[in-house]
């Protein structure tokens, strides 16, 4: 199938994309990041924007900084270049250990973290273990920018707290480097989508177990 015709833009900033974003708000818009759930739903017309505003080559969206104990993801990370991050995997490890899971290589090569969390379906495997990890999503906008914890930026099934004119730009993870993360998921046999998707992260003292975080994909109409 083809898509239904659109106008075409390619963003170089952040402050371009947003620019493009309130020119264009009176048309049916979208994002595209990594194109795994955009272009297949245009295809198949269950989208068809009448713009589409190409962030991908947003290059300070791609860095994964650890800033005063806090590991910055940008939107654009892909799933290969966190894997390939060690301190990712040292910082943020139920989020690693959920991106291990996603699609198959060539989906982990293109598709990207924030188009992930930021598309907000229920049954994708990044929204518990953001919530396990006690993210907060950096969200720009004409005005400002602002950090929502993740547990109030999910409303619904592909709804969340982003306005019209934001963009989501970063995830921000506090340092999890002394607990162990995890994430098993019973996943679709049609789609490899988490039927159910379990996060955990769990910090010991000595042999005390001092806290434990628990976090679900594809239970409910969003991450818990």
């Amino acid at each position: 199938m083809y898509p239904d015709e659109f106008d075409y833009y390619e963003a170089e900033t952040i402050e371009d994309a947003i620019d493009l974003l309130e020119e264009h708000s009176m048309a049916e818009t979208e994002l595209l990041a990594g194109g795994h759930s955009l272009l297949p739903a245009m295809k198949t017309g269950l989208s068809s924007p009448e713009v589409l505003i190409d962030i991908s080559q947003i290059d300070e969206l791609r860095d994964i900084p650890v800033e005063d104990d806090t590991l910055v993801i940008g939107a654009m990370t892909r799933y290969s270049d966190l894997l390939d991050a060690e301190t990712a995997h040292e910082h943020a490890p139920a989020l690693t250990a959920a991106v291990e899971w996603v699609g198959d290589q060539q989906v982990r090569n293109r598709g990207t973290l924030g188009g992930n969390l930021a598309h907000a379906d229920p049954a994708s495997d990044l929204p518990g273990p953001a919530l396990v990890s006690d993210a907060s999503l950096v969200v720009h906008g004409p005005d400002s920018e602002r950090r929502v914890p993740a547990e109030e930026f999910y409303f619904g099934m592909y709804a969340t707290d982003l306005g019209p004119s934001e963009i989501l730009t970063g995830i921000e993870v506090p340092s999890a480097a002394d607990a162990v993360g995890s994430y098993v998921k019973k996943p679709s046999p049609s789609s490899g989508y988490a039927m159910v998707g379990v996060a955990t992260l769990l910090t010991m003292d000595g042999d005390t177990v001092s806290s434990v975080r628990v976090g679900a994909n594809g239970i409910m109409d969003h991450g818990v």
